[in-house]
């Protein structure tokens, strides 16, 4: 049986979240990475680096929202969600954001069913809805692959995004903006629903 519990993911998480100004955060508690040492301390530099070839990993779901994270559609929506939590926009960050929501309640994350859990949850339910009208309008010969992938133009100021560009980047700019500004709004965050612990979605 691993270790690697739904509980101990989320005191991971806090451990990461208190730790987040640090220059190193120690990659340990992770499953082996083939040719990769997971014992020692990562500078950002060697982190950045492990993100660019890591290997898809099964059943932790902290691990597969660090993956997740390096798709340009969830970069694309870190950036908006930290510009609405008025935070840096850096690695630790994206992590962070990835970490936090990547699989939360039923709807956050790659796909989603069922009644939302909570108001961050309806959040990202209205975020796959916006998507698959912005796709169905402007790419419907798209896979799910090439949305994962797309990128757009926007801006952060004063904790507020403005879209720019035209047809499928700026739906889908749009999409992110208004789901930012929904968690931002939604306020309180359930470490209860998080890394995929909601049953019954």
């Amino acid at each position: 049986m691993s270790f690697l519990t739904p509980a101990f993911l989320c005191l991971v998480c806090s451990f990461v979240l208190t730790s987040a100004e640090s220059r190193k955060v120690s990659l340990g508690i992770f499953p082996d990475v083939p040719g990769r040492n997971m014992d020692k301390m990562f500078s950002k530099d060697e982190l950045e680096e492990m993100l660019e070839t890591i290997e898809p990993a099964g059943s932790n779901e902290l691990y597969d929202s660090i993956k997740y994270s390096t798709t340009a559609t969830s970069l694309n929506l870190a950036k908006q969600i930290m510009c609405y939590q008025g935070k840096k926009w850096n690695l630790w960050n994206v992590l962070l954001v990835a970490a936090k929501y990547g699989k939360y309640g039923c709807w956050c994350g790659v796909g989603g069913k069922g009644t939302p859990v909570d108001g961050i949850d309806s959040c990202c339910k209205s975020h796959d809805l916006c998507f698959n009208a912005a796709t169905k309008k402007w790419a419907p010969n798209y896979s799910s692959v090439q949305i994962y992938f797309h990128k757009y133009k926007m801006s952060c100021h004063q904790k507020s995004t403005a879209c720019y560009g035209s047809g499928l980047s700026l739906a889908l700019c749009e999409c992110d903006k208004k789901i930012s500004k929904c968690i931002h709004a939604a306020g309180n965050y359930c470490s209860g629903f998080a890394f995929g612990q909601t049953k019954n979605c």
